[in-house]
């Protein structure tokens, strides 16, 4: 797949103040999703001007402007290739692609649900798109038929196992299990491969999570473990071997500042683990550096449930108030109760 998964430590940490990579002169007012792929080149889509902004090999200087028949895009993907899969559905009703010297555009598909809030290909070839009908649809680009599968949810609204309520951000593993974030349930979705019944992995009052609030997007990383953008209460969470933590933006406030937010909307890693975060009503892209990645960590736990480590996505919790240390003690981590609560999980 060509999205990056980088290995992190259970500690790692990221700088707390962002760079602003990109603001509303290149992505215009309304940015939509954020894809850096394995060399580094970053794609935005522009919902203002109807365009994907790139920029080769992380260059500061926009490098390709992709457009021509888009209306307000915001899905994205590009494959190790360089082909450019973007969403162009809500007025189109189309997903299209650039291959990577082509001005022009094909169309992938056809669709009748409007956006695609989010696109993902896994190792197969698969296509999946979530859709505004509170569905997710697959199709296979291997095949000339072009026929779409249902893959989640379907076209009411719920919060029961096989519904969705506003999915967007999506991400596809290599065992092809099925992740969405599931923004009006203000949960994370877990659909094994061939499901169409899913668990609940984060959020909703999930033991040993945070409370989410709008997710928008979920990443893995190399060892399976969440990364979420928790677009209302305006920061991204991650988990990993000793629970869930707050990342960037834990304040948790409004703000246009280097460590605020205002409704993030994306994220995307680079391949030295940096986070690429769309910041909607900001209308700018913020790069978050990782400033540590030690390999070793002391790790103190403050009576709060957590997951268990050898399965990030397991239900199954530990309780402890003791400290454990490894060997060599480079950095700390300190998990509280009061890091795993958040504001009311409704959505606006």
């Amino acid at each position: 797949v060509s999205v990056n998964r980088p290995k992190f430590s259970p500690c790692a940490t990221w700088n707390a103040n962002a760079t602003t990579f990109a603001n509303s002169t290149t992505i215009g007012t309304n940015p939509g999703v954020v894809f850096v792929d394995r060399n580094n080149t970053i794609y935005v889509t522009d919902r203002t001007s109807y365009r994907v902004q790139v920029w080769q090999n992380g260059q500061n200087n926009v490098t390709r402007t992709v457009s021509g028949g888009l209306n307000d895009p915001i899905g994205l993907f590009i494959l190790n290739n360089g082909d450019i899969y973007v969403d162009n559905g809500v007025a189109n009703y189309q997903i299209n692609k650039w291959m990577i010297n082509s001005t022009n555009s094909t169309v992938v598909t056809y669709l009748s649900g409007g956006h695609c809030y989010g696109l993902f290909i896994d190792i197969n070839q698969t296509l999946y798109c979530s859709l505004k009908i509170n569905q997710v649809l697959k199709i296979s680009l291997n095949s000339t038929g072009n026929m779409t599968q249902l893959a989640a949810g379907n076209s009411t609204p719920g919060n029961t196992t096989y519904l969705l309520n506003w999915p967007r951000g999506i991400f596809v593993d290599t065992n092809l299990d099925l992740y969405v974030a599931d923004g009006g349930n203000n949960r994370i979705q877990k659909f094994s491969y061939g499901q169409l019944n899913g668990i609940t992995i984060a959020g909703s009052r999930t033991t040993g999570t945070f409370d989410l609030n709008g997710p928008s997007d979920v990443v893995l990383d190399a060892d399976g473990y969440l990364f979420i953008v928790d677009q209302n209460t305006n920061r991204v969470i991650g988990s990993g071997p000793y629970g869930y933590r707050c990342l960037v933006g834990c304040s948790q406030q409004t703000g246009s500042t280097s460590s605020q937010l205002n409704q993030p909307y994306s994220m995307s890693f680079d391949s030295q683990g940096n986070i690429y975060v769309t910041d909607k009503n900001n209308a700018r892209v913020q790069m978050f550096n990782l400033a540590t990645n030690p390999n070793s960590c002391n790790i103190v736990s403050t009576q709060t449930p957590l997951l268990t480590s050898n399965n990030p996505s397991s239900s199954s919790t530990l309780t402890s108030s003791k400290s454990t240390s490894a060997p060599s003690i480079t950095s700390s981590l300190i998990i509280s109760s009061t890091q795993l609560s958040s504001t009311s999980p409704s959505i606006s």
